[in-house]
């Protein structure tokens, strides 16, 4: 019997599954059977009606790389050492609100002094990041020495800093 049905192919899945390939593959799998289907369908007029799900696949909502407290404690010290307040209150800004480099450069001078900044960050949506104590101490530190040529917190001697300097 090679009539396509709804059973034989949830059978597929399930040996794909048993042979121990990733979901993703699967998925892939699947999404081939059903534009089979629709080809079918379409240019057959096999007149299937089978409907087939992806698999949902869990999603790894963390880092494997995230910077230990300890690794911040040395970078802040190392900093300091070199007398480098900006370097400080970069890994500060970093570490302490969670932004990309390319969200911190968007911080101006004015940002100073509020409790939370709205930043766009990847995919040019908006959020709203919290400033704590000990970001905003860290802030006024680096003002007493902040060359003041630009609008931007972060700035050098030619003004505004690049993702290159920080890098």
């Amino acid at each position: 019997n090679n009539e396509l049905t709804a059973a034989k192919i949830k059978q597929y899945i399930q040996q794909l599954h048993d042979a121990g390939l990733s979901i993703k593959t699967i998925n892939r799998k699947i999404v081939s059977i059903k534009q089979y289907i629709d080809f079918l369908n379409e240019r057959k007029n096999a007149q299937l009606i089978i409907k087939i799900r992806q698999i949902k696949e869990q999603q790894q909502n963390y880092l494997d790389d995230m910077l230990t407290e300890k690794d911040f404690n040395s970078l802040v010290r190392s900093a300091e050492g070199n007398n480098d307040i900006r370097a400080k209150a970069i890994f500060c800004t970093l570490y302490y609100t969670g932004m990309r480099v390319s969200e911190m450069l968007q911080l101006h001078i004015d940002d100073i002094g509020r409790r939370t900044i709205t930043i766009r960050g990847k995919g040019g949506k908006h959020r709203e990041v919290f400033i704590s104590k000990k970001l905003q101490n860290a802030w006024k530190e680096y003002l007493k020495v902040r060359l003041d040529t630009a609008n931007a917190l972060f700035t050098g001697e030619r003004g505004a800093i690049n993702r290159q300097t920080v890098d």
